[in-house]
């Protein structure tokens, strides 16, 4: 029958039910069916689910509403499937390889978020936007006002106005298109020879110097 302990227990046991008030030690604990335990469990070592035995966090008992942690023999898996968003929190998040000698994802709390490829940081946000390293391929690229040169924030391509572009160096515009004419503001010199130019010295005026 059932076996009801206030207590200890020690050796070997088979029963077919137990209820238990106490510490239990023993060196090995096979349980076939439901484990039913209230308090705090403490383990030493290790705890090892086999393939496709999940770790079923949330809900009420026989039904899973929360978070499954479970390795099905091919893949493991954090699998989501209760009420609610997943968060993970954390004031720094490191996203390693296997091996832990590669960053594939960083994040500081009040800081940057970086992309790795190959443990070699290629994006990463700022206060301001984000940074790209190497080639940043795009089927199209929205600018609200302008692209500014690296290290050299007079020299910039504008979009002052719908469908007007400008070209400014050191500051001041030399070059507009719209939809009416391309604008140039002085000159357009010959490539190999900047004696060799057409001028626009004034309005109605162009003149030709070699």
């Amino acid at each position: 029958g059932d076996l009801v302990l206030n207590g200890k227990l020690f050796g070997a046991l088979d029963v077919p039910s137990i209820n238990l008030t106490g510490i239990v030690t023993a060196t090995e604990l096979d349980i076939n069916g439901n484990a039913n335990i209230s308090g705090v469990s403490t383990f030493q070592n290790n705890v090892h689910l086999l393939d496709s035995d999940r770790l079923q966090i949330g809900g009420s008992a026989g039904t899973v509403d929360g978070i499954e942690l479970y390795h099905d023999g091919s893949h493991s898996y954090i699998q989501d499937s209760g009420t609610g968003e997943l968060r993970l929190r954390t004031n720094v998040f490191n996203l390693q390889n296997a091996a832990g000698d590669e960053t594939l994802i960083g994040a500081t709390e009040n800081d940057s978020v970086a992309l790795y490829f190959n443990n070699s940081q290629k994006l990463v946000t700022t206060n301001t936007g984000a940074i790209v390293t190497g080639i940043l391929t795009a089927t199209g690229l929205d600018v609200a006002d302008k692209i500014t040169h690296t290290g050299n924030t007079d020299t910039t391509i504008r979009f002052p106005g719908n469908d007007i572009l400008t070209v400014e160096l050191s500051g001041t515009e030399h070059l507009r298109v719209d939809t009416t004419a391309t604008r140039i503001t002085d000159k357009l010199a010959h490539t190999g020879d900047p004696d060799t130019m057409i001028r626009f010295p004034a309005a109605n005026t162009v003149s030709v110097e070699t």
